[in-house]
């Protein structure tokens, strides 16, 4: 089944995945969990997240209809994301789960730095540069583009994922997602009060005890 790519939005908007919110930085983040997403959807049931157009921007793969939502009435799309209304299937969910835990940690320039290594936003990007002018209509990135170019090396990225096992356990502590092991570290009042004093630039960490160096955030 395929949705909309705003109630693919709305997930991510759910789990403070737009970090830091309802500015520039959290509309591209958003853009790109939404981009990351669609392919690795795409990888694994063979049929896209959404049916909306990828375009490629300057600053990497968008989806316009979301973008400008998110920009000129962002309190309508949080309040609609907050009513959790949307019923998805177990094959979102995970795909959702799977974007956030190998994404969800990384800042908005760090995922349109990944983003702009991929070739078909390369191709879309230039294809939409007329002299000094962008071409809204020539960016469009088609889904067999993405079939062919990036689709294989998320398979292969999946693979590797496979291998690894993310905890769904975490801390939210001054808007920061904090995922630890709780059979590894406890969130005592000296871990907390470290949290709380901990200022990065991502909306998600990780957190855990070393031997030697103690507590260690990344």
């Amino acid at each position: 089944m395929v949705i909309s790519a705003t109630d693919a939005a709305k997930w991510f908007l759910q789990n403070n995945l737009d970090v830091p919110r309802n500015t520039f930085d959290g509309n591209m983040k958003l853009q790109k969990m939404l981009y990351f997403s669609q392919l690795i959807h795409l990888a694994k049931n063979g049929e896209p997240l959404f049916g909306e157009n990828i375009l490629a921007f300057k600053n990497g793969s968008v989806v316009e209809e979301v973008r400008q939502a998110y920009q000129y009435q962002h309190y309508e799309l949080l309040a609609a994301a907050r009513q959790q209304s949307v019923d998805y299937t177990p094959e979102q969910l995970e795909t959702f789960r799977i974007a956030e835990n190998i994404y969800g940690q990384l800042s908005a320039k760090k995922l349109s730095e990944i983003n702009h290594m991929h070739q078909s936003w390369i191709s879309a990007f230039e294809n939409s540069q007329e002299g000094r002018f962008y071409n809204k209509e020539k960016s469009i990135m088609p889904l067999e583009g993405l079939l062919v170019n990036e689709v294989p090396m998320t398979k292969e990225m999946l693979n590797t994922y496979s291998n690894y096992t993310f905890s769904d356990k975490y801390e939210v502590v001054n808007g920061i997602k904090f995922y630890y092991n709780p059979e590894e570290i406890a969130l005592t009042a000296d871990v907390m009060a470290l949290l709380e004093s901990f200022n990065g630039p991502d909306s998600a960490y990780s957190v855990y005890r070393d031997e030697t160096a103690g507590i260690v955030i990344y």
